[in-house]
Parts: C-alpha cells; structure tokens; sequence
C-alpha cells in the first residue's frame, strides 16, 4: 500500500518565484515561460510544475499536476520530503500570508483489497454511507466511481489506474481531492500528527463507508461497515510516510521518443542531404542536456563501472 501525493496549488505572499523552485530542487531545469493568468501575468512551466507571479496581485502561485509532483521526485533522486516542504509554511499558513487552494491524495491498491466490480453495485443500490450525496459511476473504456460533485471542496474518486495506464496487474487508486479549507485542515493535521497514513485514512472513512446494507431513514449506526473497505483503510493508516517515486525513465524512453517525434524528420532531412550526417552530428554536439538526461547518462555511466 502506497500513499502519494498526486496535486498541489498553494499561495503565498511571501515566497517569490524562484524560492519555490530552490525548494522544489527545480532551479536548474529549462522552464518555458508563458502568458499567465487570474491576475498573474507571467507562467513558468516545466514538466507538470507551474508558478504564476507578476502582475497585480501580491501573492506567486504554485500549481503541480500529478505528472509534476512525479517530476519532483524523478529529479530529486526519489529522494524530495514533501512534509518538510510543506511544513516550511506552516507559520505562513496560520498568519494568512499562505494557502492550499487544492491538495490530492492517493492511495494505491496494488493487492487486490479492492475490486471495480464488487464497488458497482453498492453504488447502484446505495449501500454506502457518504458525506457526499452526488455520485457517478463509469465502467468501459475507463473504470472510475466519483463521489462529490467537481465543484466541491471535497471529491472522491476510485479509479483503475492500471486500466488507465495501459499497464497489466491490479492498480486501483482512491484518490481524495481537497480544497480550501479542507486541504488547509488536512494539511495542518498531518503536521501535528506526522503520519500521513492515519490522517488519510482518518478522512476517507469519515468522508465514505461501504456497507453491507442500504442505510435506512439514516440510520447509520445499524449498518455493518464492508470487511474489503476496512481492510483498505487499516492498510492506508499503516502507511506512516508519503511514498516517493518519480518513475524510472530510461533510454528505452529515449528510443521510443525519437522513434515517435523524430524519426520521420531525420529521415526527411538524410535523404535531402544524400545521407550526409555532418548537419546533423553538429546539432547533437552544440546540444546541451538537460538536468535529467544528465542524471541519467551519469547513472549509466556509473552502471557501466559495476
């Protein structure tokens, strides 16, 4: 059992553009920039990660999509603290001068404690006891149930990330987004108690419970909760640490990008140049790389030394 984090925008007025990059360990890394928006006027962007400053507000914005918070791992050799980082803002965070507008937390179910199918038809038939009264379910090319609306502050989904990921095995995510409030009050919870695994399994078994019966004229107490759910949210509180992995990108990644993005232009470009590579051999000489093809030719290289 794995729990991660799979989302973050947070604020603040005090931190500027660059301190957050320096934090994340992503000082180094060719951000794009790009026109911003909701009053900032400038984006830089860089693999998942953007920060929005500038403009006519007095606050910079940090916004990491899941694939961002995979980036920040990757770079930091699996090795970044992500409660370190966000307890740094603590003070900020209780004086006003910080906010987590959104935080996303998953756990992933890789030992078929959960099953899709078995979950249907409690949805079905409402045999589930929910703070949420909005719910939808979706069972084909992709296999996700929702509990809340997009626009609540708290939502709940439960979806086969292997399924979605084109992967074989069992991978079933249930992943808790949180706003406002309720991603502060999660956050400050956590740094109190240091265990990311109790404060989240906390949260889902208030937010949802899957029972054996439909709970009637809300009665809840008579309801017996499902042994699969309790048996999914023992092992989430049992997770005491964030679990890190940004992946493992290799040169097989490598291969298949050229083979995808720039196979069709070299060939474009030999058979107008009567196969004369010197135009290109220049290209890849003056190329500079990037922080992570430096970290992966230099563990390739340490590789080769075993």
């Amino acid at each position: 059992m794995n729990v991660v984090i799979d989302y973050l925008t947070m604020t603040s007025k005090v931190q500027d553009e660059r301190a957050f990059l320096q934090d994340l360990g992503l000082m180094d890394c060719n951000f794009v920039e790009m026109a911003g928006r909701f009053g900032w006027t400038t984006r830089l962007y860089y693999r998942g990660v953007s920060v929005y400053f500038g403009g006519s507000r007095d606050d910079v914005c940090l916004e990491v999509s899941g694939t961002g918070c995979r980036t920040v791992e990757e770079l930091s050799g699996n090795t970044f603290d992500w409660f370190s980082f966000l307890s740094s803002f603590e003070p900020e965070i209780r004086a006003g001068e910080a906010n987590v507008s959104r935080l996303d937390i998953a756990g992933d179910d890789r030992d078929g404690l959960l099953n899709f199918r078995r979950m249907i038809p409690h949805c079905k038939h409402r045999r589930y006891i929910c703070k949420a009264r909005w719910r939808i379910w979706i069972d084909g090319d992709e296999q996700a149930i929702y509990f809340g609306s997009p626009k609540s502050d708290r939502r709940l989904r439960i979806y086969n990330k292997a399924l979605e990921q084109g992967l074989d095995g069992h991978w079933l995510r249930c992943e808790m987004q949180m706003r406002n409030d309720n991603a502060v009050s999660f956050l400050l919870n956590w740094f109190r108690a240091k265990d990311i695994g109790k404060c989240y399994g906390g949260v889902l078994l208030d937010f949802l419970r899957f029972t054996r019966t439909s709970p009637e004229q809300h009665n809840h107490q008579r309801c017996r909760v499902m042994p699969w759910w309790t048996q999914f949210v023992g092992e989430v509180m049992r997770c005491p640490q964030l679990y890190v992995n940004g992946g493992d990108w290799g040169l097989w990644d490598v291969q298949h990008f050229l083979e995808r993005q720039a196979a069709s232009s070299l060939r474009l470009w030999l058979e107008a140049n009567n196969g004369d590579l010197t135009d290109i051999v220049e290209m890849i000489e003056g190329a500079r790389l990037n922080r992570r093809q430096q970290m992966l030719l230099d563990r390739i290289r340490e590789d080769g030394k075993a």
